[in-house]
């Protein structure tokens, strides 16, 4: 469990930063906020500044919220609309219609094998604990670019480009199920959110559950399943209606916004001071963007921080204190092998594809 929590976050890290450092730093220290609140063996309160709301350690809905919702209105706030001029005014003088809903069906019919392998890629990242929706559309785009014959077209509306990662989108929100279901541990944000609202209710996740519970999980995959009819049929005839709230401007969203997230961020504990803490958060992601660290690694070790150590502590408590108890398991090993390639092989393609300088030209005079 240990290995496998730690290749998440450093998978996650990796993929989803364009500086491995500075992913792994985000990742670090989210497991570092993670550890706020009681420890494992003697319930001692640690980090909590003599808060009595942090003695349970750090609420994740309001860590989601602040990293994820408030930052993201912070940002907007920097600009009168979260569109560009041009966009805009093509915004303003577009005038949706059922034809062109069915334009889009079509080419989306058109591409179904992109988008069956563009979901499964999704699937794959959604098992991953603490991967998520972001990772699993980055991936998504990148692959598909990468076996394009076009790919220059991509970031200029390009079908493929945007059916790629939509489609990896809604498959991770499937395989984020599995860690949820089988290990208790969220596979992304939407189903970290789905953790607390379980554990609210007296549910305990794991292996048990489909021993005692069955139709608890069977019952999950079939409201999906009905989740994804009504879609269809509310979705579509409503997409271009709803586009249309891209052209309020930020001064009168960003209010909006910030109080609904805010009474989100309330309403799981009933503290005000979650409130607080879930500004406080998007002050932090608000840097973290502004410095190109990625929020997703934060969150994912705030989650998963109290797990790397519980079950570090019941690993070296089994072995006596003994550490390599940790490379005693055949599967463990081959786990802790990727997870090493994942922190050297970005540094090793990208010395490969910048290494090799052209010869200098040798002048003819």
């Amino acid at each position: 469990m240990v290995v496998v929590i730690l290749f998440g976050v450093t998978l996650i890290a990796v993929v989803s930063s364009g500086n491995t450092l500075k992913g792994l730093i985000a990742g670090l220290f989210g497991l570092l906020v993670g550890t706020v609140g009681p420890d494992h063996i003697y319930s001692v309160p640690r980090a909590t500044f003599g808060f009595l709301e942090l003695y349970d350690g750090v609420p994740v809905v309001a860590a989601l919220i602040g990293l994820f919702a408030i930052s993201e209105a912070f940002i907007m706030i920097e600009s009168k609309s979260i569109l560009t001029d041009a966009a805009k005014e093509r915004m303003l003088h577009y005038t949706g219609s059922w034809t062109h809903t069915l334009e889009g069906c079509r080419m989306a019919a058109k591409r179904w094998w992109h988008i069956v392998w563009t979901s499964f890629i999704g699937l794959g990242v959604g098992v991953l604990p603490g991967a998520g929706a972001p990772i699993a559309a980055f991936v998504a785009y990148q692959q598909s670019r990468i076996f394009s014959k076009t790919p220059e077209k991509y970031g200029t509306g390009h079908p493929e480009g945007i059916l790629a990662p939509e489609s990896a989108n809604n498959g991770v929100t499937s395989g984020s199920l599995i860690p949820l279901l089988t290990l208790g541990i969220p596979g992304g944000t939407a189903a970290a959110i789905m953790l607390i609202v379980l554990q609210y209710h007296g549910i305990v996740l794991g292996p048990r559950l489909f021993i005692d519970n069955p139709a608890l999980p069977l019952g999950v995959m079939m409201a999906m399943i009905v989740t994804y009819l009504f879609m269809m049929l509310t979705v579509l005839p409503l997409a271009r209606y709803i586009s249309r709230v891209t052209l309020v401007p930020t001064q009168y969203l960003v209010p909006i916004i910030v109080s609904f997230t805010l009474v989100g961020a309330f309403v799981p504990r009933g503290y005000v001071f979650d409130m607080g803490l879930a500004v406080v958060f998007g002050v932090i992601g608000y840097i973290a963007h502004k410095t190109g660290y990625h929020t997703a690694a934060i969150l994912i070790g705030i989650i998963l921080g109290p797990f790397v150590e519980k079950y570090l502590l019941r690993a070296l408590r089994i072995s006596e204190g003994n550490p390599m108890v940790l490379f005693s398991s055949f599967l463990g090993n081959i786990l802790w092998a990727l997870l090493f390639l994942s922190l050297i092989l970005p540094y090793v393609i990208d010395k490969l594809r910048h290494g090799k300088k052209p010869d200098r030209p040798i002048p003819l005079a």
